[in-house]
């Protein structure tokens, strides 16, 4: 966990959350995405709609120093597939995301997020779910902190 306020190391860029907040500010993230069943049963459309806001949240937490976007990719993966969907981030640069997510922190602002997870939603493959067992689906779905 990170001790200090940091921002990115770009022009403009607005600080993330104080550190004071994070754990608080996690509980309430968490507890939201359970009551949203962990973006389980939606639609691909809602899925994304779903997915763009969350991640903003939790993404302007930033609660390390280095390796949240590294961390939120593992995190959000495993999410979608246990909602039922596959994240393939190939589609998408750094730069694109790092633009995402300040729009949505920064101007509230989720429209580029819904584009960006627009291109990486896509359904499982058969060797995606034929490697992940029903019972580690639902624990998930359940205790995503698991992961």
């Amino acid at each position: 966990m990170r001790t200090i306020d940091v921002r990115k190391n770009v022009p403009g860029a607005e600080f993330f959350l104080p550190v004071g907040y994070i754990e608080h500010a996690a509980s309430i993230c968490f507890a939201a995405l359970a009551e949203d069943n962990h973006l389980s049963g939606l639609r691909r459309d809602e899925f994304v709609e779903h997915i763009a806001h969350h991640y903003e949240k939790i993404n302007y937490i930033h609660p390390f120093r280095e390796g949240n976007g590294r961390v939120q990719r593992i995190y959000w993966n495993r999410v979608a597939l246990a909602a039922g969907w596959q994240l393939d981030w190939r589609p998408v640069h750094g730069d694109e995301n790092h633009l995402a997510a300040r729009a949505g922190s920064d101007q509230q602002d989720l429209g580029p997020l819904v584009r960006m997870f627009d291109k990486v939603v896509t359904l499982p493959d058969d060797e995606t779910r034929a490697d992940w067992s029903a019972d580690e689906i639902q624990r998930l779905a359940i205790r995503p902190d698991l992961t």
